[in-house]
């Protein structure tokens, strides 16, 4: 069973609070009167009180901020499956048990089916059964160091059945052996009850009712027999009894006489008292009066004084801040025309220093303009020495450097051709000859490259021809050279020219002309174009003629500014604003000064107004107290002279009411009183007692009577023979029924052993949570009693070996609080599988007592716990302890 959350609505001091809960570990925090133990107390409400009726402890969960009826509703787990169940008590009373996939139950029929959920019969019966409901889960505030020992008890069988369902334990038991334990049993219950009294309708029970009836009835006679021999003693001694209360009846009657004779008087003293104390409430209250209004005329008079001795000093104040307003006022006025002369002299100043500003602005506009000026030559001679280069570089050819260079890539071409055609054709040399040699009609002298069919002649006439070798190769490499050659010539007679130095020449005459073209070109590029300058100096003009405009206008308003004349402007200015701003310091100065000086008067006229007013309110307040003063000193002056009188009338009459006063105690009226009661009661007693003693010798008389002529002394011995009888038949059966029960003690004894060896692995889960508070080597020892019923828990610690093995009830206060919490996790530990695997355990202020070094221990064995499947729910008043627990937290305000 897990608790996702809770919600509250008019529930004791929670007015509205929702609540979620982690499945492990949920730490709720918050000071003391917040309403922590509340969130607990609702939780087991709605699980355990039915929600109909108005007992005690129902009442107890209403609000105490609203009358509407307080409601609780929780969501739970149980398995895989998530219930919801709402209930409202006393006022509008309501009970609904939802989860999906199920019909909505309400009323009783979930009141029943809540109960078959959690096992238990709780819901269906009364709240003041219920409080008590999962003990071993509700840790509540103050009973954390409670023995667990009941809680284990209630929940033994329960611990036993899982336990061995678990597979933890094997059979208790052969089946023969408990089939004997069975039958032993049984018929030890047929004769005896669980208290060890014989049972209803058993052979023994009917014998001891004999042997019971037979002894009653041989009672009975002797009794009788006693009776009747008392009676007769006791009648004798009521007779004397009458005589003696007759007797005492006669003096309460004289005692009563002389009791009413001093109540008598006691009443003339008392009726005196109340009159006498009712004149001398009316003396004091017309004292009261007259003292009241003497005190009203004296504390009026006084307050008169009062006010009259604090009006003078305000007056006197008024009188003087008036002087220090005027004060005040006269120097503000010296300063003003101090502030006014400065304000002249700063407009003369400023003029001077606009008239230096505009000879500054004419001096600078001027030369501008000369500068202007001068770029407009400059630009007008380059432009003419660009027309001038441009024109010589139109004179020349269009000769680049790109023609030269292509003029020396075909000269290469000419001579590779060359080269190879050498190569490949036949050289002829004439070494020595007086004659006229021809090649082709050609005189030939020296060496001749022929690279074609070619006929010798000699003197004229044709001698031979020579055909040089190479074929084709030869033929082609002539062809190229051809080529070449002709590329060559083409591109001179496109030029012009037929050498290549006069190309090269032209060449670096147009790279002169073109450097010095860009080298005008780049001074014109520094000035602006003649347009701009010409349009510049037009403006520049127009703003000189502008600044002589306004320095003549200046002139005229100011004309000592005329005076000033072959001055540096520039400097001469400077001085000026030097001066100006000095004067401009003293201006803002005496401002502020002035300013100061006028907040001051402000502040000094809202003080005598503030003085003024409170004046104004104790001359009203004067005005109105005099005249009352006077109305009453005129009202009440004669009952003011009477009041010494009433005083001593007052006096005189209280002596007298204390002394008829005194009389009367002195007669003890509460004696008497007691005396009057005491003997009435007594005379009612003796009287009853009287006519009782008259009733009981009539009746003793009348049973005398009724004995006739009966033998009781032979009606008992015949009683006496037959329950000796019944008393033999009775001692037979009460050996045999103890046989019975001797067998069956050896059979529980040894049940007793297997409830040991049961405890023995729950003891184990106590030990492991223990472990975290006092280590590992810590035992802990179940004991139980006859029935097998545990009784008593105990526990041993290594580090405390001394102590020996310690009784729970010997622990310390700190220590009882971790065992018994320990023992409780073990508990739910071993009950969880039953409620889906999970079971929640809440723990309200449960370690109060506990040191800081164990506390720092307890997160780690609570951690333990939520591990195992359960859910922690802490709450704390000091939740900083828990802060390594790793919880999921929840702050009450």
């Amino acid at each position: 069973m897990l608790i996702r959350s809770v919600k509250l609505r008019n529930f004791k001091k929670h007015q509205s609070l929702d609540l979620d809960f982690h499945e492990k570990l949920n730490l709720i925090g918050g000071p003391n009167e917040v309403g922590k133990s509340t969130v607990a107390e609702a939780i087991h409400a709605v699980l355990f009180f039915k929600h109909g009726g108005s007992t005690k402890e129902q009442k107890e969960l209403q609000s105490i901020t609203s009358t509407d009826g307080p409601s609780v509703e929780l969501i739970f787990q149980i398995g895989e499956c998530v219930y919801t169940l709402k209930k409202t008590y006393l006022r509008n009373q309501a009970c609904t048990l939802s989860a999906p996939g199920q019909p909505t139950l309400t009323g009783t029929a979930a009141e029943e089916a809540l109960a078959k959920l959690l096992a238990t019969q709780a819901p269906l019966g009364s709240p003041s059964q219920a409080k008590g409901e999962w003990a071993h889960l509700w840790v509540w505030q103050g009973s954390a160091g409670n023995n667990p020992v009941s809680a284990l008890v209630s929940q033994q069988a329960k611990m036993f059945a899982q336990l061995q369902e678990l597979g933890v334990m094997a059979a208790m038991a052969s089946t023969k052996d408990q089939k004997v334990v069975e039958t032993f049993s049984s018929r030890l219950n047929q004769i005896f009850t669980s208290t060890g009294k014989s049972k209803v309708g058993s052979n023994l029970s009917k014998a001891e009712s004999s042997s019971t009836e037979a002894e009653e009835n041989y009672k009975s006679i002797s009794q009788e027999i006693s009776s009747l021999e008392d009676q007769l003693k006791a009648y004798s001694e009521k007779q004397q009894g009458l005589v003696n209360a007759e007797k005492r009846l006669t003096e309460l009657e004289e005692e009563r006489k002389s009791i009413q004779k001093e109540l008598n008087e006691i009443q003339v003293l008392d009726e005196r008292v109340k009159k006498e104390k009712t004149l001398l409430e009316n003396y004091q209250t017309k004292e009261n009066e007259l003292k009241a209004k003497i005190d009203a005329i004296k504390a009026l008079t006084l307050e008169i004084q009062h006010t009259e001795i604090e009006l003078k000093p305000m007056m006197d104040s008024i009188k003087a801040l008036d002087q220090q307003i005027q004060e005040l006022q006269t120097t503000i006025g010296q300063e003003e025309g101090l502030l006014v002369e400065f304000r002249k002299e700063d407009v003369a100043l400023k003029e001077e220093l606009d008239f230096c500003e505009l000879e500054n602005r004419i001096l600078a506009k001027r030369k501008e303009i000369r500068m202007i000026t001068e770029n407009l030559a400059k630009v007008k001679g380059i432009q003419a020495s660009l027309y001038a280069y441009r024109e010589k570089l139109v004179e020349l050819p269009p000769i680049e450097q790109k023609d030269l260079d292509t003029w020396t890539t075909l000269e290469s071409h000419v001579q590779t051709a060359e080269g190879v055609l050498n190569a490949i054709a036949t050289e002829v040399e004439i070494l020595n000859s007086q004659e006229q040699l021809g090649l082709n009609g050609e005189q030939v002298q020296g060496k001749k490259l022929l690279t074609q069919s070619a006929i010798f002649q000699l003197n004229g006439k044709d001698l031979l021809k020579i055909t040089p070798g190479g074929g084709e190769s030869l033929e082609s490499a002539t062809q190229k050279h051809q080529a070449t050659l002709a590329s060559l010539q083409e591109f001179k007679n496109r030029l012009g020219l037929q050498k290549k130095s006069q190309a090269l020449e032209i060449v670096q005459k147009r790279r002169e002309l073109s450097g010095q073209i860009s080298n005008e070109s780049a001074k014109l590029g520094a000035l602006d174009r003649q347009e701009q300058l010409q349009q510049v100096k037009v403006k520049s003009e127009a703003e000189l003629s502008q600044l002589d405009l306004q320095k003549n206008t200046l002139v005229e308003q100011s004309p000592h500014l005329n005076n000033l004349h072959e001055i540096d402007f520039e400097n001469h200015g400077k001085e000026i604003q030097k001066k100006r701003n000095a004067l401009l310091v003293k201006i803002q100065e005496k401002s502020s000064a002035t300013d100061a000086l006028k907040k001051r008067v402000n502040e000094v006229k809202a003080e005598q107004n503030k003085i003024h007013e409170k004046s104004l309110s104790m001359t009203e307040t004067l005005a109105e107290k005099k005249p009352r003063l006077n109305l009453l000193l005129e009202q009440g002056g004669e009952e003011l002279d009477a009041f010494e009188t009433v005083q001593e009338s007052r006096k005189v009459q209280e002596s007298v009411y204390q002394r008829i006063k005194l009389e009367l105690e002195d007669m003890m009226p509460e004696h008497i009183n007691t005396s009057d009661k005491q003997n009435q009661v007594a005379l009612k007693t003796l009287s009853d007692q009287y006519r009782q003693l008259e009733l009981d010798l009539a009746t003793l008389k009348g049973k005398l009577n009724q004995t006739g002529e009966r033998n009781p002394y032979l009606e008992q011995q015949t009683a006496f023979t037959r329950l000796e009888l019944l008393r033999n038949q009775l001692q037979g059966l009460r050996q045999e029924g103890e046989a019975i029960k001797l067998l069956n003690q050896l059979f529980v004894e040894e049940q007793q052993q297997l409830t040991q060896s049961y405890a023995a692995p729950f003891a184990e889960k106590v030990q492991h949570y223990l472990s975290f508070i006092f280590g590992r080597n810590v035992s802990v020892n179940i004991q139980s009693d006859q029935s097998g019923t545990f009784s008593k828990l105990e526990i041993y610690r290594d580090q405390f070996r001394d102590l020996g093995t310690v009784d729970f009830d010997k622990l310390s206060g700190g220590t009882k609080e971790q065992m018994a919490a320990a023992v409780r996790l073990a508990m739910a530990e071993v009950l969880a599988p039953a409620y889906g695997g999970y079971l929640p355990m809440i723990f309200d202020d449960a370690f109060a007592y506990s040191d800081k070094e164990r506390l720092k221990a307890l997160p780690d064995m609570l951690f333990s716990a939520a591990e195992r499947g359960l859910q922690i729910i802490l709450l704390s008043c000091t939740p900083q302890e828990y802060g390594n627990l790793g919880a999921f937290e929840v702050s009450l305000n």
